[in-house]
């Protein structure tokens, strides 16, 4: 299909002809346009009553819930999630996993009807295919996985799911003990700078909540 000069290079403030400019390279170059979707669960006081008794229904070892400051930052992103997903960082025990891995998907099916897979870090390797299909995805405790060799390649999984999610506009909740110094060591800083763009960091310190 030819494209036409005229057709391509309508002036940009007249928004119906930039879309049918759009659907001219769409159908003939397969020219995709990137949208990430976003989400609100209310208002902050909304978001965090919801988060707070989310976190205490997916872990019944909570009786009495603790609030860590930086749980302030997840609640802000509940209430617009900007078109992001969650990268959550930090020490042991703060609930980085239950967040990502139970929380978050229990909030996204209740509110919004979505399903959020989940996967742990071991099965990146495994399951790959599989998870490079899902539109949701939460990976827990990245930094442990090993990696494989396919065909003598060395394949690192994350690199490769992350890139995906950047490409077709998926969400990822990704949780790790690593800090920044630790992630470039084990991936790139390309792959990295990617985390950053595709998702809200969340930094959590101090002492376990485990008892």
């Amino acid at each position: 299909m030819k494209i036409s000069k005229i057709s391509i290079f309508k002036k940009m403030g007249n928004k119906t002809e930039f879309h049918n400019s759009f659907m001219v390279l769409n159908q003939s170059l397969g020219f995709e346009k990137m949208e990430f979707q976003s989400f609100s669960f209310g208002t902050y006081d909304e978001c965090k009553d919801l988060f707070i008794a989310a976190f205490k229904f997916c872990d019944k070892t909570v009786t009495d819930f603790v609030w860590k400051g930086k749980y302030h930052d997840v609640i802000q992103w509940m209430a617009d999630t900007k078109g992001t997903g969650l990268f959550i960082t930090g020490d042991v025990g703060l609930g980085k996993s239950n967040i990502v891995g139970k929380v978050i998907p229990l909030l996204f099916l209740e509110k919004h009807n979505k399903i959020v897979h989940f996967a742990h870090a071991n099965a990146l390797g495994k399951n790959k295919e599989q998870l490079l299909t899902k539109k949701f995805l939460t990976i827990d405790d990245i930094g442990v996985e090993a990696f494989h060799n396919e065909y003598g390649v060395k394949s690192i999984p994350l690199k490769e799911l992350v890139e995906n999610a950047e490409r077709k506009c998926n969400t990822l909740f990704i949780s790790t003990n690593l800090n920044k110094h630790e992630m470039l060591e084990r991936y790139d800083e390309r792959t990295l700078d990617r985390i950053r763009r595709l998702c809200t960091l969340v930094k959590l310190k101090g002492p376990s909540l485990r008892k």
